[in-house]
């Protein structure tokens, strides 16, 4: 089974019930250059590479594991999302696919730190993004 698979499958299982959200400790503040994965920049900057709802369920879930572990179930994740429990399935699982998430002990862990985006998710910005973003990695 590949590795899209298997993580489609794991997040799949885990969210037939509801499931609990933790950080993900190799994702976790503290990381030096960056930023809060629930800040403005992750919607700015993850958008265009992640899609509108692996995004905002970064942004949502990650300031939720923040403030402790919190349980959630699909259907009001995907209310919150404004999506359908499948797409909201499909959404956590994209988030694993590029490495924002993992399921761990039956535990959703999500990142709350991003990291500076690899050169060629640098690249996918639109063109006014790339220089804001520059100057925001600069900064940190």
């Amino acid at each position: 089974m590949t590795e899209a698979l298997t993580l489609r499958a794991q997040v799949r299982q885990l969210v037939a019930s509801p499931f609990p959200v933790g950080q993900l400790a190799r994702l976790s503040p503290g990381l030096g250059a960056g930023w809060p994965a629930s800040s403005d920049e992750t919607l700015w900057f993850l958008t265009p590479i992640l899609g509108p709802s692996s995004t905002l369920a970064l942004h949502r879930l990650s300031a939720s594991a923040l403030l402790g572990v919190q349980t959630w179930n699909i259907g009001d994740l995907g209310s919150a999302l404004g999506l359908i429990p499948h797409k909201a399935t499909e959404t956590l699982v994209r988030l694993a696919v590029f490495g924002f998430a993992e399921v761990v002990g039956g535990e959703y862990q999500v990142a709350t730190w991003v990291p500076p985006l690899p050169s060629a998710w640098r690249r996918r910005l639109p063109g006014y993004l790339i220089g804001f973003y520059d100057e925001r990695v600069a900064a940190a």
